[in-house]
């Protein structure tokens, strides 16, 4: 499960992307993931709703001026998620509770 979000956002933290249930032999994400609830190229998996309301990768556009931070979290689960298509992040987050065997993380930086 991979969750990208921005935490220095205006009105808290805004998630930007949700996906999960990926292939287990996936070895990273193509470039141009469709935009839609089951997309068929690379990695598989299902996109849950970020917080633009839309299924997929949203991408981000911080007001100008001081750099904002986005995370990203990849999570290692020892089962598939048993959700529908178009999940929201606080559903996603109960529905790994006690499945989780690890994750890696990092932080990046983007301003206009």
């Amino acid at each position: 499960m991979l969750i990208m979000d921005d935490p220095d956002a205006p009105g808290g933290r805004f998630t930007h992307w949700l996906i999960y249930n990926l292939d287990t032999g996936a070895r990273g994400l193509p470039e141009g993931v469709e935009k839609i609830e089951r997309p068929a190229n690379g990695a598989g998996g299902i996109q849950g709703k970020n917080d633009f309301g839309d299924s997929g990768y949203g991408s981000p556009c911080p007001p100008a001026g001081n750099a904002h931070h986005y995370d990203f979290a990849l999570i290692y689960l020892d089962a598939l998620i048993e959700l529908e298509s178009g999940a929201s992040k606080d559903e996603m987050v109960n529905a790994v509770k006690g499945h989780e065997l690890g994750r890696s993380s990092f932080t990046a930086t983007y301003q206009r």
